[in-house]
């Protein structure tokens, strides 16, 4: 996601400079990221986050693929080696080098002593992904339709297998403080599913009653020692049919309605919040959770939301001219040299959802390089999946202020304060 930020500055600038009043053309049927296809690959899912658990959601029909992530999944551990004092005389030392303009001496003797060393540097790592296996009654597929809608942040799958409807909302909340997914079938005892985590990170999977439990540790060797330990679960509430905990899978059989609550938790800070117990912590959340209904869930999560993006609108003219197109579309023809301002303006607003999602007052953590919506490439790669000062994190913050979401910035003032 830090790749498409990066691109929107000259647009979020213009955007500006150019809106004048709030216009009317802004609607909700304007504010929607669609396709009329399932993603095949990890940059065509769609992004879902409250500020500590993120998700990405490829609205797969035969095999649905969430990606889950949260904020504290770090690798890496405090090393009181990590930085090499540099005293005033050394300072002194690489300053006369440069000012006789022996640069070479004096780039070399400042690399040495000035960088830190990356004995546990560390990185944010994604979890992985969690897989729903679906089996359907026979019958061709037909009026697949897959959106987010930047105005409620709510995620909508819907499809036809047959003469059975089948409609998938998912949300993340962050006053219930969990990732909700609601299916729903048009006929009853529709619903065949089977529930299985492919997971990034070191942990153990078992299925018990009606819940996955992963349990691990978050190592990664390539950029030092140590790891959180974190605890997830996801649960399923169902309406008819059947569940059954099988190994490391759970297997849902015909039910009508099917509800799944997923939540994470680390140690991370653990020495600063007296009491806090992580496993404990992510238990008692999804209890809380499995008590609501998803529509009392949902109207929540909107209540929450709505305040914060409603505050900006923006156009450029005909907002919806093509707005009837799937969003793949819309790009190809911007490609191929065809003006499309609506596009603009449903970019703009989609940096400030992707902040919004990515960094409340109540996120433990700022948003890193590429944030929590990362596909496990970028903790492969030298600089890692963390705190870049020179412009990265800048990037990643420009919009709080000029977006209207200056609440948005607090993440990032309460890491500087205990930094």
């Amino acid at each position: 996601m830090r790749n498409i930020t990066r691109s929107l500055g000259l647009i979020i600038g213009a955007a500006l400079l150019f809106s004048g009043c709030l216009p009317s053309e802004a609607t909700e049927d304007t504010m929607k990221l669609w396709y009329d296809k399932p993603a095949d690959e990890w940059m065509k899912s769609l992004p879902l986050g409250n500020g500590r658990l993120g998700a990405m959601v490829y609205g797969g029909v035969e095999t649905e693929t969430i990606g889950l992530n949260e904020s504290t999944m770090w690798s890496g551990e405090y090393d009181e080696h990590q930085q090499r004092p540099l005293g005033r005389e050394k300072l002194d030392q690489i300053r006369k080098l440069f000012f006789e303009n022996n640069l070479t001496e004096g780039n070399h003797i400042a690399g040495n002593t000035m960088a830190g060393s990356p004995h546990s540097a560390g990185t944010h790592l994604p979890i992985g992904d969690l897989k729903l296996n679906f089996t359907y009654p026979e019958g061709e597929l037909s009026d697949y339709h897959h959106e987010l809608d930047l105005t409620t942040a709510v995620n909508t799958v819907t499809y036809k297998v047959g003469d059975t409807e089948y409609t998938r909302q998912c949300i993340a909340s962050n006053p219930d403080d969990v990732i909700a997914m609601h299916i729903k079938a048009s006929r009853p005892e529709s619903i065949t599913v089977e529930l299985e985590l492919q997971l990034l990170r070191n942990a153990e999977v078992v299925a018990s009653g009606n819940q996955l439990i992963y349990t691990g540790n978050a190592e990664f060797e390539k950029h030092g020692r140590g790891g959180v330990l974190f605890e997830g679960r996801i649960a399923a509430e169902i309406k008819g049919g059947t569940i059954k905990a099988d190994g490391k899978k759970l297997l849902i059989d015909k039910a009508t309605e099917v509800l799944l609550l997923s939540d994470v938790r680390t140690n991370y800070k653990n020495t600063t919040f007296a009491g806090y117990d992580y496993q404990q912590k992510c238990k008692e959340t999804i209890e809380a959770a499995s008590k609501k209904s998803f529509k009392t869930l949902r109207n929540t999560h909107v209540e929450d939301y709505t305040p914060l993006f409603s505050r900006v609108a923006l156009s450029f003219g005909d907002n919806g001219k093509f707005s009837h197109l799937p969003n793949d579309q819309r790009w190809a023809r911007v490609k191929a040299g065809e003006s499309d301002p609506g596009l603009d303006a449903l970019f703009f607003q989609y940096a400030r959802y992707l902040l919004i999602s990515s960094s409340r007052p109540n996120s433990p953590l700022p948003v890193a390089l590429q944030g929590f919506f990362n596909d496990n490439l970028a903790c492969h790669m030298g600089w890692t999946n963390d705190y870049h000062l020179d412009i990265n994190t800048e990037q990643n913050y420009w919009i709080a202020n000029v977006g209207n979401l200056p609440e948005c910035h607090l993440p990032l003032f309460d890491y500087i304060k205990d930094l």
